[in-house]
């Protein structure tokens, strides 16, 4: 996968962009934990499936605000899965 294209950088999205500032924002809010380098990625997946569960529940109720703020625990919890594979790969 590359992150460039003819040598450049390519921006993300407006959409991913705005996503991924309302998941930094949401993981800020829980900066005074220790994080998640040292939690086994089978519990980051049981996690996972925890907040997919409440997605599934806000999508349910039609809640727009809700919504997004289930599917930015559900990203971030796969960012953590993602963080944690590719520190074990270098």
């Amino acid at each position: 996968m590359s992150f460039t294209e003819n040598g450049a950088m390519v921006k993300p999205r407006d959409s991913v962009q705005w996503f991924s500032w309302f998941m930094e924002a949401k993981l800020r809010e829980k900066d005074y934990k220790p994080g998640w380098h040292g939690i086994r990625d089978l519990d980051l997946f049981c996690m996972l499936l925890d907040e997919t569960r409440e997605l599934m529940e806000a999508i349910i109720e039609g809640k727009p605000g809700h919504i997004i703020e289930e599917a930015a625990d559900v990203a971030n919890i796969a960012h953590m899965l993602a963080d944690n594979a590719e520190r074990s790969r270098r």
